[in-house]
């Protein structure tokens, strides 16, 4: 809120739905790519508002067909677990064992 702290927040699904919701409003404003701006005929007002320079956005595709390494994978964990003190370290102990 460091940019716009007047603003009222509105959550989406994505930055690109958003794009599409403030397109057709008259002050509005959202966070979004270069890509979307263009797209959807949006002004850019500030550039790079991201908390981290190192800031990505990673999809993942869950398939029943293999497919070979590219060489540029990363490998993502998603896991549940209980909501209690300690759960979290338990579980991943073992990553650090040697």
């Amino acid at each position: 809120m460091k940019n716009l702290p007047k603003a009222h927040l509105i959550s989406t699904v994505s930055t690109t739905k958003a794009a599409q919701l403030v397109a057709n409003k008259k002050n509005a404003a959202c966070i979004g790519s270069e890509i979307a701006a263009s797209l959807y005929g949006l002004n850019i007002l500030k550039r790079n508002i991201e908390d981290s320079s190192h800031n990505i956005t990673r999809f993942l595709v869950i398939s029943v067909m293999d497919v070979p390494p590219t060489g540029s994978d990363r490998t993502s964990f998603v896991f549940s677990i209980k909501d209690k003190v300690g759960a979290l370290h338990a579980m991943l102990v073992s990553f650090h064992e040697k």
